[in-house]
Order: C-alpha cells, then structure tokens, then sequence
C-alpha cells in the first residue's frame, strides 16, 4: 500500500469509473482529496492500479468514535478479480502497526451483491447511516 502522492494512476482509475470508461465497482465513489490517506494495489509486471481507497482515522457517520481504520471510496477494477478482498486485507496491516483492533466501512443499504460480498470477507452489520439520500449499512470487521 502507498501514499496517494505516490501513485498518480489512481485520480485517472476513479475518473475513469465515474465516466464509465472503465468498468469498475464503485462503493460509495466520491474524490479522493489528496490531504487524506490513500492506498492502492497495483499489478507488479506493468504497474496498473487495480484497486485503491481511503484509509481514514475517523468518520462521522459512525457516532461512537471508536479508533479504527474507516476504508472510504473503495474502487476496483472487475477484470482483476478478488483485488478488493486483497486490498481490505492489505488495509488490517496499518491498522495492526497503530495497536487498532478493527476496520470500519459503509455501504449502499439497498445493494444486496456488496453487502453479501462484505459480509463474507467477516465485515458484520454494526449500524446504520443517513448522509443526505444516502442509506448505509454500517459495517465492521475485527483483526487480530
């Protein structure tokens, strides 16, 4: 995983998903600002971006605060299958070096595929959300 600064192909992997020029899974799909934490997976041979998102210390829509690490903007492409499940893995290792005991994330309350796709990489429904239309399904995945 790399800082977003190092990896300038991720801005043009998110703007191609949101043209729809590449086909991609988008969760909860919004710019990633540059002063947040950011990771990507890229494929060693040819250094294309496959997968990338925010990692954060906080998030508001999850009122009780606990220290986490709160996966945001996941995108992947759907021509390289199980990156996002090695990503989200990849996400524990941080959490791990700060002493953090779990990875938060949110999703479409509405999308029953990435809920089952969550639900089977151990992320466990831990709440609900409300940011404007937006409904979400709070969910929560504790490591070792």
């Amino acid at each position: 995983l790399k800082k977003i600064r190092e990896i300038p192909a991720v801005s043009a992997l998110a703007e191609a998903i949101e043209s729809g020029a590449c086909p991609a899974a988008a969760v909860g799909l919004a710019p990633v600002h540059r002063a947040q934490t950011a990771a990507a997976l890229a494929r060693a041979s040819d250094g294309k971006i496959l997968c990338a998102g925010a990692l954060l210390e906080t998030d508001e829509r999850w009122p009780d605060g606990l220290p986490a690490v709160y996966v945001h903007h996941l995108v992947s492409a759907v021509d390289e299958r199980g990156t996002g499940a090695l990503f989200l893995a990849q996400a524990e290792h941080p959490a791990r070096r700060r002493g953090l005991d779990r990875l938060r994330l949110d999703c479409y309350v509405d999308n029953r595929g990435i809920n089952a796709y969550y639900e089977a990489l151990g992320f466990l429904p831990a709440g609900t959300c409300t940011d404007g239309p937006y409904k979400g399904i709070l969910r929560e995945k504790k490591i070792d």
